[in-house]
């Protein structure tokens, strides 16, 4: 469950609250067993306990809306001590315009400082990350007929264990709409991203995409949007070849049976690794959610990926995978909105065209979250 899903009953919960906002308090617990705590063909499990005390602040008068939360979470392994850690965690998510108030415009900033340590399949450890990002999103209409989205979406990724390099990216995506009816747009759209590579790597990129979109109710039962088009990869060194590719980005959600939704996203990407390399990623994402009643709600998920990696110190082809996921999960309202429990099993089956990133993993979990 996401942190910031836990705040409708915030409130009613409050330890403090005025014109200044509201706040309170929250715990997340998490026992968990890894079948691949590495993610590599090691294939070490482990028991890991997670703790997450946070505190929780909410402001929501007038037109603008603020959810935030900040705490450290504690990770402890049962075998690999090592790993264990105690790390910060934050969020904050601003809405505008929240409320009955109509505006021509709209935004939503989403930003949070967060210390990580999990496995990195693309690195073959377990490795101590440091990830800073800030989204923002805004809407304007001009008039009933055409409007425009755009975004500014920035993320630096840092390693803190291991010799690693660091991967910094700041995207731009601006799309204009014409509203071909009240439920369904058409558009045109261009995405402008710059990474950043640090290091002895020169790697550094300018990434253009050129789209058209869709975005609404499709059918009477289907929402969603659509972005297909051209991208291309540019690098600042010669030594390394320009890529040019298919460009696609859709989230569909089809209701099935009264709350009952299916989920179907899918894309082709390029990305940067951490480990120096080029990534272009093809991806299809199936997720079916099942209200069981007002307390209990049950997930299945199914997901592919074709990974093709290149060597960005070399400029050769470094290998192909290809990642089958897999998982199940329940969340069960305890106390009604004091009290989550989450169950969770989830499997992947990464296979490579390199021995060493041939590997499976299995999760299985509960996890509490209690909000005073």
């Amino acid at each position: 469950m996401a942190m910031l899903s836990l705040l409708p009953g915030l409130v009613q919960a409050e330890l403090l609250s005025g014109p200044q906002g509201a706040l309170t308090v929250g715990i997340d617990s998490e026992f968990e067993y890894n079948s691949n705590v590495g993610l590599n063909d090691d294939e070490n499990g482990d028991f890991i306990i997670s703790v997450l005390p946070k505190l929780i602040y909410r402001y929501d008068q007038g037109a603008v809306r603020v959810d935030a939360f900040a705490g450290v979470r504690v990770d402890e392994y049962d075998d690999f001590n090592d790993i264990s850690s105690d790390s910060f965690r934050s969020e904050v998510e601003l809405t505008f315009p929240y409320g009955d108030e109509l505006y021509n415009y709209s935004a939503q900033i989403n930003a949070g400082y967060n210390e990580i340590t999990r496995g990195d399949a693309d690195l073959q450890d377990a490795v101590d990350k440091e990830i800073l990002h800030l989204d923002v999103n805004g809407k304007y209409v001009f008039t009933d007929r055409y409007y425009a989205l755009a975004g500014l979406l920035y993320r630096d990724q840092k390693t803190v264990s291991g010799n690693f390099d660091d991967v910094e990216t700041i995207t731009v995506p601006v799309d204009f709409f014409y509203r071909y009816s009240e439920d369904l747009s058409f558009g045109l759209g261009y995405r402008y991203r710059t990474t950043e590579v640090s290091g002895a790597t020169t790697a550094d990129s300018d990434d253009h995409a050129f789209y058209g979109a869709a975005e609404g109710r499709l059918t009477p039962t289907v929402d969603g949007a659509l972005r297909v088009g051209y991208q291309q990869r540019d690098f600042e060194q010669s030594t390394y070849s320009d890529d040019d590719s298919l460009f696609a980005e859709a989230a569909l959600s089809w209701t099935c049976v009264q709350d009952c939704t299916v989920e179907l996203s899918f894309g082709r990407e390029q990305l940067t690794s951490l480990a120096t390399q080029s990534v272009e990623s093809t991806y299809v994402n199936l997720e079916w959610d099942y209200p069981i009643d007002a307390k209990l709600t049950a997930t299945l998920g199914v997901g592919y990926e074709d990974r093709d990696y290149t060597d960005l110190d070399t400029g050769d082809f470094d290998r192909n995978d290809e990642i089958v996921t897999v998982q199940a999960s329940g969340d069960y309202n305890l106390i009604d909105e004091r009290l989550w429990l989450t169950t969770k099993l989830s499997v992947e089956d990464r296979s490579s065209s390199v021995d060493t990133w041939d590997f499976m993993q299995t999760k299985v979990s509960a996890a509490l979250a209690w909000v005073y």
